[in-house]
């Protein structure tokens, strides 16, 4: 699609917007952050800028599957690249339809009215291909054939999908990926709407290639089967045994057998059916019991 979207007809494309960007800068932040950034350069800021957003962009999807795929179930892996790929997807549906300036075409044209004849740039980029003596990054955002792609922004969903990925299934390093990625609403959606049940458990996430999820649902540790919990599927543990909960006494004032969370479920609601037999028989027999003073 990010491709393909080079070829749809400009009469079919909507007009892209210059000033939003900037205007939702200058709301939230009171200046023109972009811009002020442009102000100050040195090359060791440089490298410390081009190294998560030019190199690890690109790269640490790869790491973060590998690493998946080597420690965690495979379901695990299977959740990365659904959730990772949609979100791309999505934003790059949202790219093609609401298509935004980013910051150097400010910088470069002003809010001039933008068309799609102007080439992409890669903004501050271009001093690591100086930097390097190279042209890559030139190259490749210059014959970018989608140009006015800066909302939403990928970079920060991409990063923000690894730290929610990574602090999921390696909670230890919580505290490290987090410190670097921010926030995107699209990354943390497409985290939460795509894992599934069987992987949302610490244990379950955090368990050696060849466990057995289902089994680990069976016993009550993680959910199965949508979102009903071990005791309604059967299992052998109650929801009293998981919850360490006192089961319901039958009418002897013994506690109700173990044997199972249906058989357990099924005299819960035997006994309640008997309690409200006796309530209306009671009403019944009184009602008569008033008739007969009468």
């Amino acid at each position: 699609m990010f491709y393909s979207n080079g070829f749809i007809p400009l009469q079919y494309r909507p007009n892209p917007s210059v000033s939003l960007l900037p205007t939702l800068e200058t709301v939230l932040y009171g200046a023109n952050i972009s811009d002020l950034l442009t102000r100050f350069t040195h090359p060791i800021l440089d490298i410390i800028a081009w190294i998560p957003y030019g190199v690890g962009h690109y790269a640490l999807p790869f790491v973060v599957a590998a690493f998946l795929w080597l420690f965690r179930p495979k379901e695990a892996l299977r959740f990365w690249s659904t959730a990772f790929g949609y979100m791309f997807l999505i934003g790059v549906i949202v790219q093609i339809l609401f298509p935004c300036a980013a910051p150097w075409y400010e910088l470069i044209y002003g809010l001039t009215p933008a068309n799609y004849g102007v080439k992409g740039s890669p903004g501050g980029l271009i001093r690591i291909d100086s930097l390097f003596h190279a042209h890559g990054y030139t190259s490749a955002f210059g014959n970018s054939p989608l140009v006015f792609g800066a909302f939403p922004s990928l970079h920060s969903g991409a990063a923000t999908l690894e730290a929610l990925a990574v602090a999921h299934f390696f909670p230890q390093t919580k505290v490290w990926v987090w410190a670097y990625a921010g926030g995107a609403c699209l990354a943390t959606m497409c985290f939460y709407f795509f894992i599934p049940d069987e992987l949302k458990s610490t244990v379950a996430a955090t368990s050696p290639p060849g466990t057995n999820l289902g089994l680990l649902a069976s016993t009550g540790t993680v959910k199965a089967n949508g979102n009903l919990p071990a005791y309604r599927m059967g299992s052998q543990r109650s929801k009293y045994d998981i919850y360490d909960l006192e089961a319901p006494r039958n009418g002897n004032g013994r506690a109700g057998a173990a044997v199972g969370g249906r058989g357990i479920m099924a005299e819960a609601a035997a006994e309640f059916d008997l309690a409200e037999s006796e309530d209306d028989f009671a009403s019944e027999t009184g009602d008569e019991g008033r008739r007969q003073q009468a």
